[in-house]
């Protein structure tokens, strides 16, 4: 009974193989690269625009630096690939695939974060710039100012209603005692609507703005987080591809690719 041999494929049908998947990487590489780019420059735009992110829980802080680190590993991957792309390189090649799988992890991992705090974001928003109200405000500048600056941009005042302000600590000090013993509301200046020296001890609000902060910082953060969300998920299927394609080479290159060129070289003479 005679065995079936598997068939030998020529050499010039691998290196026609092999070129194939070299221009199939090349251009895979191009847009990975690019890809890449838009990854940083959103990441990098949530975390810029969002001044007072320190406000925030580090969930969302996690979810943009994971891009933004996705977005430095693209592009190391994508010089890495170009050199075991040009002259095919199985450890050049290993490693690409490595760095686009960690990529891909990296990418994965923002969008779940971004889409899982979405859902609890405005109940942890509410908890957090209320301790910043009660204790933060007044004796830590950084937060005064980072409370102050949501307010004015975001146009609200407290975490629910403006009157989160009247259990304050800074409420309580010393230097606002006597208006607030006159009835007088008393909340900072930011919170006005027409912002003037004093312009928060009035002894009606109608200057002032009556929303708390976590509902509207909660719809920008939102909108920051579907981004983040959406582009991490969207970019990382892209990976699988260059991945599998990857491996394809890998597996098409059991000898120096040079010799494959010269082996083939010798078909076309004989």
């Amino acid at each position: 009974m005679s065995r079936k041999t598997k068939p030998i494929r020529s050499p010039a049908a691998e290196s026609s193989s092999i070129n194939f998947l070299v221009q199939i990487l090349s251009f895979f590489n191009v847009f990975f690269i690019l890809a890449g780019v838009g990854v940083l420059g959103v990441a990098i735009w949530t975390i810029v625009t969002h001044q007072t992110s320190f406000l925030v829980s580090t969930t969302y802080a996690v979810a943009a630096y994971l891009l933004v680190g996705a977005g430095f590993v693209v592009l190391i991957a994508g010089g890495i690939g170009f050199a075991g792309i040009c002259k095919p390189s199985r450890g050049f090649l290993c490693a690409y695939v490595f760095l686009l799988l960690l990529v891909f992890l990296m990418e994965a991992a923002a969008g779940v974060l971004a889409y899982l705090y979405a859902d609890q974001m405005k109940a942890d928003l509410q908890m957090k710039l209320k301790d910043i109200i009660l204790t933060g405000y007044g004796a830590d500048a950084s937060l005064s100012d980072a409370m102050d600056a949501l307010q004015n941009s975001v146009g609200c005042c407290g975490s629910v209603f403006f009157d989160d302000w009247a259990a304050s600590a800074w409420a309580e000090d010393t230097a606002v005692i006597a208006r607030k013993n006159e009835h007088y509301t008393v909340v900072p200046d930011s919170c006005c609507k027409n912002v003037t020296t004093s312009c928060g001890a009035v002894s009606h609000p109608s200057n002032i703005y009556y929303d708390g902060c976590a509902e509207t910082l909660a719809e920008l953060l939102r909108t920051h987080l579907n981004i983040i969300g959406g582009v991490g998920l969207g970019v990382c299927a892209i990976q699988l591809f260059g991945a599998i394609m990857s491996c394809c080479l890998i597996s098409k290159i059991k000898k120096p690719y040079n010799e494959v060129e010269d082996l083939d070289a010798q078909m076309r003479y004989r």
